[in-house]
């Protein structure tokens, strides 16, 4: 697409796409894949100790999943696997992609990601896999709520704040996709120009008409 240094749309907050994906799926491929790299794979983001990243980029070829980490059984398993359908559903290229984990306890404050890999024609998506029921999101201030299964963009450009302090670490999976016609049709027909707040208490949100 021409100009695609461009932002998708300055005053969108979020976008949650028209997709939804079986929860039980992901987490079922979530955990052959922590058995084929064991837990302490797991290796620390800059962020801070509490919050870990797993890079799956195997995962993403169009052409079947063959890492040399994985044995036959489970590459059989993996092609059918919830996750895949995640990356066939995204109708545009995938640079990288990466399970994120926000242990209990911690929390990352004020934060942008703004050009994922240094790269103007990228955006990121997260699919939340597993949410703690002590977590909150906010993005420039306003708490936002994201269910298992979905598929969320949100502006790169405006703060973003996370913490858990439920008893169990939120897991999601993070994507990167160079935009394309097809995704920036997508972030601008599910376009939430600005997250109003209901609840507080609740951290709850509304759709403005």
């Amino acid at each position: 697409m021409n100009e695609v240094s461009r932002q998708i749309v300055p005053d969108v907050y979020c976008a949650r796409l028209p997709a939804s994906f079986d929860v039980r799926g992901l987490l079922r491929d979530l955990e052959m894949l922590l058995v084929a790299l064991w837990e302490g794979n797991f290796s620390a983001c800059n962020f801070n100790d509490g919050w870990d990243a797993l890079p799956v980029d195997e995962l993403m070829s169009r052409s079947g999943i063959a890492p040399s980490w994985l044995g036959s059984d489970m590459v059989a398993s993996l092609r059918k696997g919830e996750m895949r359908d995640v990356f066939e559903y995204l109708q545009c290229p995938l640079v990288s992609a990466r399970i994120m984990r926000l242990n209990p306890g911690v929390a990352i404050a004020d934060y942008l990601a703004v050009n994922p890999l240094g790269r103007e024609d990228l955006v990121r998506l997260q699919v939340p896999i597993s949410i703690s029921d002590g977590l909150t999101f906010r993005v420039n201030e306003t708490p936002a709520q994201m269910a298992e299964g979905e598929v969320w963009y949100f502006n790169p450009g405006l703060s973003q704040w996370a913490k858990n302090e439920g008893g169990e670490a939120s897991v999601y999976l993070e994507i990167d996709c160079v935009i394309n016609d097809w995704l920036y049709t997508e972030i601008n027909r599910a376009r939430i120009p600005k997250l109003e707040s209901v609840d507080a208490e609740m951290g709850a949100y509304v759709y403005p008409a």
